[in-house]
């Protein structure tokens, strides 16, 4: 699982300009697979400040360390024609070293800066890794089938609930 916070600094920002940023994969064709959507955010001063990014290796690279992930950033229109800013590049194996290392990540490209910063990468353990590991599970069940033990309503009855619901000793 890797998880980050994002935040863009854009010299010459419009108050009222909305962008999005969107995370692709690169497949060992080459080719390039969206992976992840932002938000639209509006500018704050001279930045943009996206929420906490989550999302797992295999997702984004493929649990490969050296495959290219692309940050690109869109500038937002309601006619749905969106206007790229920017095309950043990194990599599954600088996130994490920016996690162990407790750094931050810096991209740039035109007027652009992004900053990757409280970078997580962590192997999220699935039941099957306990399993593969060695982990042995037992399971035993006991069905009472046999007709001796009669209804709850026959006073006779092992299994009889006395006035109110009493439990009986058995």
């Amino acid at each position: 699982e890797c998880q980050f916070d994002l935040q863009v600094a854009q010299s010459g920002i419009q108050a009222n300009q909305s962008v999005f940023f969107v995370l692709y994969r690169t497949n060992s064709s080459g080719s390039s697979q969206p992976v992840y959507k932002s938000e639209n955010q509006k500018a704050l001063g001279n930045q943009y400040k996206f929420g906490r990014v989550f999302s797992d290796t295999d997702t984004l690279a493929n649990s490969m360390d050296n495959l290219d992930i692309f940050l690109k950033l869109f500038q937002y229109h309601s006619t749905g024609n969106h206007k790229c800013l920017a095309t950043m590049k990194v990599q599954l194996q600088q996130l994490t070293i920016a996690a162990l290392e407790q750094q931050t990540i810096q991209l740039k490209e035109k007027s652009l800066q992004a900053t990757i910063s409280k970078v997580i990468v962590q192997k999220r353990i699935s039941f099957l890794d306990y399993i593969f590991g060695g982990c042995e599970i037992s399971l035993q069940v006991a069905v009472d089938f046999t007709a001796s033990n009669g209804p709850i309503t026959n006073p006779n009855s092992l299994h009889f609930m006395g006035g109110g619901g009493a439990p009986n000793q058995y």
